[in-house]
């Protein structure tokens, strides 16, 4: 007789989940009773239209907001119970990598110095050699002193994806992460996040581009702020 092998527990659940904004005749979901759950090691897709809700779970996974109703469980626990901001912002620098779609790097600093900056607000010590050896993972060991100025698109977007990974995070919440790149520069970004998936890294994608869903372990479909 075969035995399944036990099921992970998830490490995001979102329990009857909506997000309000307003009140009375102005009330408007931006989510309505989001339920899901994603598991580690796992490549998720949440794909939706602009305006559907899903950079809105985006937000709440990263616990940059707060739902209104329902529950989020974080690794079992649940977060509405995580009261004090300084508690929240170190789970979040703990538990989360971000990568944007405007890749956000400070244009003064150079590759190193922006995938440093998380180390240096976490107190990572060897953040000097782990952002030296995080930019040469993702192909950059040539462009270490470059700032953004100087590097394209797509190096930029690997800059980005260097520093979320910075402070060993959990997951990474990446928001239209190919958006503003080329469709050749976006596939390699993609294949860049693929195999950082296939080491362990858990995956979270927020995007309109139905393409994307090719990649996904699970796709979390958002329309209207419902999610199927």
């Amino acid at each position: 007789m075969q035995h399944e092998l036990p099921q992970p527990q998830p490490i995001i659940v979102f329990d009857k989940v909506s997000k309000v904004y307003g009140s009375g005749n102005a009330k408007t979901y931006a989510l309505r009773n989001a339920s899901f759950e994603i598991h580690p090691a796992s490549f998720t897709v949440v794909l939706g239209p602009s305006g559907s809700g899903k950079s809105t779970i985006l937000n709440l996974m990263g616990l940059l907001d707060r739902p209104t109703h329902g529950e989020y469980y974080l690794d079992g626990r649940p977060v509405s119970a995580i009261t004090h901001t300084s508690v929240r912002a170190r789970l979040r620098r703990e538990k989360f990598g971000f990568v944007f779609q405007q890749f956000n790097l400070l244009p003064r600093e150079t590759a190193l110095g922006n995938v440093m900056m998380p180390g240096i607000y976490s107190r990572l010590s060897n953040r000097k050699e782990r952002a030296t050896y995080l930019l040469k993972h993702v192909g950059l060991g040539h462009r270490l002193h470059h700032r953004p100025s100087e590097l394209s698109g797509g190096e930029q977007q690997r800059v980005a994806i260097a520093r979320s990974l910075i402070n060993a995070p959990r997951i990474i919440l990446a928001d239209e992460p190919t958006g503003n790149l080329d469709s050749k520069t976006g596939h390699s970004i993609l294949e860049l996040l693929q195999s950082l998936n296939k080491d362990g890294q858990t995956i979270v994608v927020v995007t309109h581009d139905e393409s994307l869903t090719k990649l996904a372990h699970r796709v979390i479909h958002v329309k209207d702020g419902s999610t199927e």
